[in-house]
């Protein structure tokens, strides 16, 4: 059987990116679309 190889960290730029979408939704109650993430960044 394979096995599952360890998932990395995710990067700083990874890291920010979930911080707005967490932001937006806590904010807004829906969830962000990628029009919106890529206008953000």
């Amino acid at each position: 059987m394979p096995t599952a190889e360890p998932i990395p960290e995710i990067t700083p730029r990874q890291r920010e990116v979930l911080g707005f979408i967490a932001r937006f939704y806590a904010e807004s109650g829906y969830a962000v679309t990628v029009r919106q993430i890529c206008k953000a960044f």
